[in-house]
């Protein structure tokens, strides 16, 4: 399976949160951590209300009986919210990529519902895509956001009083459908505090910190105050499963 790379460069506004620069996916934070106050400003995107949903799970695109297919478009929306459980209503770019088919465009930037959705469209035969027997596709979304965490005292901040956070790990394409990244993924490369330049060629893991503004935990403050947050969501191509 092969992905076409193209060169993306964008320069958002997100709160205090910039998504800038030109790189393979065109994905590199800069932050400014004291401008960053999400009790009073919420906006930043949380980890815990980053979705994507597919406007059908099962197309028929495959007919596995006289190997043919059908050119076929499903709509993929992207769901965005903040760590104080509001949608944010300021717009935010959400970037796609895919295994197998085209996403256009391949960028969205949210509305004042906090959603964008973008087509997945299959344009070519999956016969000669490498995929799977299943027929299975993974497309992955990712922004600019923050980790999520359990915020034990309801402080909205990450302090000492708090049970935990979700240590993400860079985004990838899960190209076999494993749930875990290994070998026969894709690397989709953004920066983080293991890269910092988002061009690695690694997938990285998560850090060990807390990534995100705010932050006032005597030991787990980590160094950026960014850092992507993403999900996917799995097509079966071959229409629906069949009933004993």
């Amino acid at each position: 399976m092969k992905i076409n790379n193209r060169l993306l460069c964008a320069f958002v506004s997100m709160s205090a949160v910039f998504l800038t620069g030109c790189s393979e996916d065109g994905f590199e934070a800069v932050t400014d951590p004291t401008q960053i106050n999400v009790t009073t400003n919420p906006g930043v995107i949380s980890q815990k209300h980053f979705s994507v949903k597919a406007s059908d799970l099962f197309p028929t695109v495959v007919d596995t009986s006289n190997n043919t297919y059908t050119e076929t478009e499903v709509t993929i929306t992207a769901r965005i919210g903040d760590r104080n459980n509001l949608s944010i209503t300021n717009p935010q770019t959400v970037q796609f990529r895919t295994e197998y088919g085209l996403i256009n465009p391949g960028s969205c930037e949210t509305d004042e519902n906090g959603t964008c959705s973008v087509t997945w469209i299959a344009d070519a035969s999956p016969f000669d895509a490498g995929l799977g027997p299943g027929y299975l596709v993974t497309i992955t979304a990712y922004a600019v956001g923050e980790e999520a965490f359990t915020d034990t005292n309801g402080n909205a901040v990450f302090d000492d009083g708090d049970a935990g956070f979700e240590d993400l790990e860079e985004p990838y394409i899960d190209a076999n459908e494993s749930d875990v990244f290994d070998a026969g993924d894709f690397i989709i490369d953004v920066a983080s505090t293991n890269d910092p330049t988002g061009v690695n060629g690694a997938h990285d893991i998560g850090d060990g910190f807390f990534n995100g503004g705010g932050c006032t935990h005597s030991s787990l403050c980590g160094a950026r105050a960014s850092i992507a947050v993403w999900d996917d969501v799995t097509l079966k191509i071959d229409g629906p499963p069949t009933t004993p």
